[in-house]
């Protein structure tokens, strides 16, 4: 906002830059008017002050664009008169211009004491400490410059932005409101203020606002992707058949275009995969999101990385980085921690290189212990970030976010590893050039579907997903503290709203309607989504108290409330997966169905890995009927939780160890393959 160099130079010109006294020549023996020549006296001259002529060559320097050179002569300025607000401001935009951001920080705030109300320098104060990563001391400067309505729009939406970023999305609403009060088509702050109202549960809202950015530039289907998922979130279907068929146009029109499409054309993967558009259309939206962040990182020469990566000399330790920003209390750490922590640490050596928050768990410091290297990356950039790696000579690096939330994809473009490998994080291919291997099993990520990758494929012998056998349980429970009956069949699904369609909400409503007694156990969605659900309830005419709604809970005290479900009922096509291994553990069988695509057979590998393949069903319609069928059945029922209830103790599911020897085994073998000169292979059983 403030890199214009005529705004710099307006900031002091005229501050007495050119305040030179001139007085009437007088030579030498010249008489004066109206008497007696006097003896001859030099003339009164006012020299120009320093920081006046500092000022000055200040302003000549900046007209030049010479900024490093201004700033000299403004700091003569400054040390001349240090109590200026101007010169510390003039100095706070020079520096920004420069991107030096610690001293834009230390000027601007220089500048505020000497002049609270000068709101130039808490902009610049503001911008700073964003790019410090100081975003929650940058939110306090935002949210003043916003209350005093002094900004200009490109500034609000800025500010916006960072307070979403910040984590403060209703500020960040009131800055959005502003912007478009001023300019009712700015695209960025319609997705801006989508994005905050997401934040705030209000997903309609959030649809309506991406949904007025993609009417005012219908050629981003990015905007109407995130339409389609919020309505998903407030379980709004009305629309989402008509929806979903533009957006499929928009994501062919896309492929067919090839690479003459504007990259700003590509789509959110993992939203594509959370609408449940098919396996094909993924890859698509994949493969054009991974050229796209490929032509953002395309300006770093890949020298900035030195010396080639090493290669694998099979004797010493293999050295495995893994990339997250989800090395806390987060699902992703949930699955793995008992696996990590068993890790060979004679032939491996483990990097963790995190980019994310320290929440202070105790999974937090489970896996800080865990680790062989921990590693900060967070305030790093991408190159650094990959320098690091580099230097540190790792041999296999996993990448465990993909395409999720506060994801890095840019850092593995830079191939800090010879080889590199996707696990866990994301349930897809991630459709690059960059990503060696993906990692699953022989249900998620058969060898016939393996069109559907741009990777490799590397099955793990038993089930792709890791497991916690140590994971607490808070005390049990009883049904009558969660709202629900003392007797009949409680079928449950614990699945994020943004999961259920009206295809399987319809199934469900068929399966309790057949099941006397039988409620139905869901996740709370929010306020919106439990509301609209609610109304489909009644409108099929079954009773209110039949549907219960479960708040969101503590791993602990969710597990202890789960064993009271008698079937645990999967989403299609974006299964369950860490609620659906939740369940198992918790000795509630699960039905699902099989799909294509990874995200849609997660837990079909889950329920192979317990013994209960006859749960996974081809489609919904069998599905209805099995759930049915198992309602009717209570003693099959009770069955079928006896046999998980003794499978936990001894099933391959729940064993972290075998996991992690299985896992090393896998990483072997891709070392192997290249240190013998071979490129990367599917990896099968």
């Amino acid at each position: 906002v403030l890199q214009n160099r005529k705004t710099v130079i307006n900031t002091f010109e005229g501050e007495g830059a050119r305040r030179e006294v001139q007085q009437p020549e007088t030579r030498p023996g010249q008489a004066q008017s109206g008497g007696a020549t006097p003896r001859a006296e030099p003339p009164t001259i006012h020299p120009m002050k320093s920081h006046e002529r500092a000022l000055r060559d200040a302003s000549a320097a900046l007209k030049r664009g010479q900024w490093a050179l201004a700033d000299k002569h403004l700091q003569v300025a400054q040390r001349a008169q240090p109590g200026i607000a101007a010169i510390a401001l003039s100095r706070a935009q020079v520096a920004h211009a420069l991107a030096q951001h610690e001293s834009v920080l230390q000027q601007a705030a220089l500048a505020l004491r000497l002049d609270p109300q000068l709101h130039a320098a808490r902009l610049l104060h503001a911008q700073a400490l964003g790019h410090l990563g100081r975003s929650d001391e940058a939110a306090l400067e935002w949210v003043t410059l916003v209350a005093a309505k002094v900004l200009d729009v490109q500034a609000l939406a800025q500010a916006g932005f960072a307070l979403a970023h910040a984590g403060h999305p209703l500020q960040g609403v009131e800055a959005f409101m502003q912007a478009l009060a001023q300019q009712p088509d700015l695209t960025a702050a319609h997705v801006g203020l989508g994005a905050c109202l997401r934040a705030s549960g209000l997903f309609q809202q959030a649809a309506e606002s991406f949904r007025t950015a993609y009417l005012i530039e219908p050629t981003h289907p990015d905007r109407l992707l995130h339409t389609v998922f919020n309505l998903r979130s407030a379980c709004l279907w009305n629309t989402l058949a008509a929806d979903l068929g533009e957006l499929r146009t928009r994501i062919a029109a896309l492929a067919a275009a090839g690479p003459e499409a504007s990259m700003d054309q590509a789509i959110d993967p993992f939203n594509a995969l959370a609408v449940g558009l098919d396996a094909t259309e993924q890859r698509a939206v994949a493969q054009r999101y991974a050229q796209q962040v490929a032509a953002r990182v395309a300006a770093l020469a890949p020298s900035v990385l030195g010396s080639a990566p090493p290669v694998w000399d099979g004797q010493r330790r293999l050295r495995v980085g893994f990339v997250s920003a989800d090395f806390c209390s987060h699902a992703t750490m949930l699955l793995w921690i008992d696996a990590l922590e068993q890790h060979d640490r004679e032939r491996f050596e483990f990097f963790l290189y995190s980019h994310g928050p320290d929440d202070g768990s105790a999974l937090r410091q489970r896996t800080v212990a865990a680790a062989d290297h921990w590693v900060e990356i967070g305030a790093l950039s991408d190159a650094q970030a990959a320098q690091r790696i580099r230097a540190d000579g790792i041999d296999i690096l996993v990448d465990l976010k993909g395409y999720t939330q506060n994801a890095r994809p840019g850092l593995m473009v830079l191939r800090p590893a010879a080889l590199q490998v996707s696990f866990l994080g994301f349930p897809g291919t991630m459709g690059s050039q960059v990503h060696d291997y993906v990692v699953g099993d022989a249900v998620v990520t058969p060898v016939s579907l393996a069109r559907l990758y741009t990777e490799c494929i590397a099955q793990l012998p038993v089930c792709y997903q890791p497991n916690d056998r140590h994971r607490a349980v808070a005390e049990p429970t009883t049904r009558a503290a969660h709202g629900l009956p003392p007797d009949g069949v409680v079928y449950c699904s614990f699945n994020q709203a943004y999961k259920l369609s009206p295809e399987v909400f319809g199934a469900w409503l068929a399966i309790v309607a057949a099941v006397p007694g039988s409620v139905l156990w869901l996740l709370s969605g929010g306020e919106q989504a439990d509301r609209h659900l609610s109304h489909v309830w009644l409108a099929a005419g079954l009773a209110p108290e039949r549907l219960v709604f479960a708040p969101k809970l503590g791993s602990a005290d969710h597990l202890a409330r789960l064993h009271l479900a008698d079937l645990f009922l999967d989403t299609t096509p974006v299964n369950a997966h860490t609620t659906a291994s939740d369940a198992l553990w918790a000795a509630v069988p699960v039905l699902t169905v099989l799909g294509e695509a990874f995200a849609a057979r997660v837990a079909a590998s889950l329920v192979s890995a317990v013994g209960q393949a006859e749960l996974i069903c081809p489609d919904l319609a069998q599905y209805q009927a099995q759930a049915i069928a198992l309602g009717l059945a209570p003693m099959r029922l009770r069955a079928l939780k006896a046999q998980l209830d003794a499978a936990r103790a001894n099933t391959p599911l729940f064993d972290g160890a075998r996991f992690a020897r299985d896992f090393e085994a896998l990483l072997i073998r891709m070392a192997q393959r290249h240190a013998q000169g071979l490129p990367p292979a599917h990896l099968l059983l």
